[in-house]
């Protein structure tokens, strides 16, 4: 079995700053014996709907497992990984995508996740928010501009 080099938490004086030693690009598959190992590359899954133009992570609000989302093209789909043995390479027969809805424009995205809903904003111009419950819903609200950044603080998104 390989060893790993496990976290040792925060280290260094109280007047320097902290370093923390982390596990990166490792995730567990469950099983039998739960394994940790290299994080997933994705070959060729399918073409999907365009280039991409924004990712981000959003838990799942029942499983609460994080699924990768992206805007490809002028959609918002979710890939999910569905083969529990998938290794390094993942193959079509691997993943599940899921098509959410119309992202319009072709500008880069951001992928901002909430507790329970996705902002997906296009840099400069419109943004829209998605839940599972209520789908894709672009934002209409006149008090909304059109922003280069935005981050979740405390319940809400601040552009």
């Amino acid at each position: 079995m390989q060893r790993l080099p496990l976290p040792t938490g925060l280290s260094g004086l109280s007047a320097s700053p902290k370093t923390r030693k982390e596990l990166k690009n490792l995730f567990m598959t469950t099983g039998e014996t739960p394994v940790l190992s290299i994080r997933p590359g994705v070959e060729a899954v399918q073409t999907g709907f365009g280039k991409c133009r924004g990712m981000g992570l959003f838990a799942n609000q029942v499983t609460r497992d994080e699924e990768l989302y992206s805007v490809s093209g002028e959609r918002l789909i979710r890939v999910v990984v569905t083969n529990p043995q998938a290794r390094k390479v993942l193959t079509a027969d691997d993943v599940t995508v899921t098509d959410l809805g119309e992202i319009t424009g072709s500008g880069e995205c951001l992928l901002i996740a909430g507790f329970t809903k996705l902002l997906i904003m296009q840099i400069g111009g419109i943004a829209w928010v998605y839940d599972q419950d209520n789908g894709l819903v672009q934002i209409t609200d006149e008090d909304f501009e059109p922003s280069v950044s935005a981050t979740y603080d405390d319940g809400r998104w601040v552009f």
